[in-house]
């Protein structure tokens, strides 16, 4: 990875299905988003879904879980990680933080 490229996106909500599914493909697609983090914020996100979440993303992701219907952040992570390191991740309990220290 020659340049960090980081991507922001409210998602308002991504707990169903075909939202998310057409969100990751957008994504990989126009964005890049093999080749860049995605910040994601508003998820809906809960740990139930992490599985399912990085099956269809590709990669790996980080969570921050609100609720079912609100909060939840999440850290999209790029599949080429050759020269950076993801070495911590911080979040709270509320998916309102989500912090990861990096080094190349």
């Amino acid at each position: 990875m020659d340049e960090l490229k980081i991507f922001s996106l409210n998602a308002r909500g991504l707990r169903n299905d075909k939202k998310r599914r057409e969100l990751f493909h957008w994504l990989k697609r126009y964005h890049h988003g093999k080749q860049n983090f995605v910040m994601l914020q508003e998820t809906h996100s809960m740990q139930s879904d992490e599985n399912i979440w990085k099956s269809e993303w590709g990669g790996d992701i980080a969570f921050s879980h609100g609720s079912n219907n609100s909060r939840g952040v999440a850290i999209l992570f790029p599949s080429n990680l050759d020269t950076i390191k993801v070495s911590n991740i911080k979040s709270d309990n509320e998916g309102r933080t989500l912090c990861i220290d990096i080094d190349n």
